[in-house]
């Protein structure tokens, strides 16, 4: 009997250890909190997310898609900073195209870094001093910004998006419950229509901020053969239990298209994709 107990408990032990190996194998599936080693995170806590440091295979040439910016694009500030590369930010929320153009104001009349933003430029939104500070320090060259006020889908339409629930806060959704009942009309477009508006053949990085339709758009880019080499992903649905099946479908739609995990953080998830 007492052998008995000792065999079971060995093998509680070795599938306790198992599921822990099989989190990090998959790169952090059910793992909350998950990264790898050297890399950064590019811009704040809250609009930031993690790639290697040296950004490998990016460059002057490279093609970035930030959808959804809100009133935060301390994340875009940095990397286009770092590359001085063809941008694109869409988002059509109101606020957001303010910010962009604050934004604007702010750069074109701020050439100094180290001037303080409090006396160039009266934000609308609340800056918070981690914002500030990479406004600050980092410069960019706004003539390779193309903001689009659209929301992202994957039919070209013209469609709801609902507003918070919260009037303070800034982030609406196509998705009908996501937010509350009250919304505004929005040109929606796939990403496919978009470049070839732009005249772009690939994505060499994709962030998406897309308030629960990112598992839509995900399958779309896959269907497509849009294989951006980083993938940002703020996955909302995924903090809600009743969609982990969704969740753990798309993850592993996008490993079987070589995606890697290589930070996970409170599900504001980066891949890069490997392929030999």
């Amino acid at each position: 009997m007492f052998a008995t107990l000792i065999y079971i408990s060995k093998i509680i032990i070795l599938m306790s250890y198992f599921r822990k190996l099989q989190n990090i194998v998959y790169g952090g599936l059910r793992c909350i909190n998950y990264q790898i080693n050297g890399i950064k995170r590019f811009g704040t806590k809250y609009g930031g997310y993690y790639y290697p440091k040296k950004l490998p295979g990016l460059n002057q040439k490279s093609i970035i898609y930030s959808v959804g910016v809100g009133e935060d694009i301390s994340h875009d500030i940095e990397l286009l900073s770092e590359l001085n590369c063809t941008y694109v930010l869409i988002d059509p929320t109101p606020r957001a195209a303010t910010h962009m153009n604050e934004i604007r104001d702010y750069y074109q009349f701020n050439t100094k870094s180290n001037i303080s933003i409090d006396k160039l430029s009266n934000f609308s939104c609340n800056i918070s001093p981690e914002y500030k500070k990479i406004l600050q320090n980092y410069t960019i060259e706004l003539s390779k910004i193309t903001f689009l006020e659209l929301a992202i889908g994957v039919k070209n339409d013209i469609m709801k998006f609902y507003k918070p629930q919260n009037q303070n806060y800034v982030s609406h959704s196509l998705v009908e419950g996501m937010k509350s009942n009250e919304f505004i009309n929005v040109n929606v477009r796939n990403l496919r229509t978009i470049m070839n508006k732009l005249s772009h053949d690939r994505i060499d990085l994709l962030k998406i901020d897309v308030e629960g339709m990112e598992h839509q758009i995900i399958d779309y880019i896959l269907t497509e053969k849009i294989f951006p080499m980083y993938l940002s992903v703020d996955f909302d649905k995924a903090r809600e239990k009743a969609a982990n099946a969704e969740f753990e479908k798309t993850l592993h739609n996008l490993k079987i298209h070589g995606y890697k995990i290589i930070s996970n953080i409170d599900y504001d998830i980066s891949f890069r994709r490997d392929v030999k």
